[in-house]
């Protein structure tokens, strides 16, 4: 979780920005998760059963620049 950290505000993620998860449950999800906290950032989950024209909507309407 750590080294995602890094490498997310190495990526311009910055405290108080939202990044969208899109992974599966599971343990990778939470270390995405813990990665996004430990970087000052909040998290949108994005589930990927959804449809991608609900994705695209959520992540036009939060503002996500970055995804995982």
């Amino acid at each position: 979780a750590n080294r995602l950290a890094r490498y997310l505000v190495g990526e311009g993620v910055l405290p108080g920005r939202l990044v969208g998860v899109y992974l599966p449950r599971g343990p990778e999800m939470v270390v995405a998760l813990l990665a996004v906290l430990k970087a000052g950032a909040g998290y949108t989950l994005l589930d990927p059963a959804f449809p991608s024209a609900r994705l695209e909507s959520v992540v036009a309407s939060a503002g996500i620049t970055t995804v995982l």
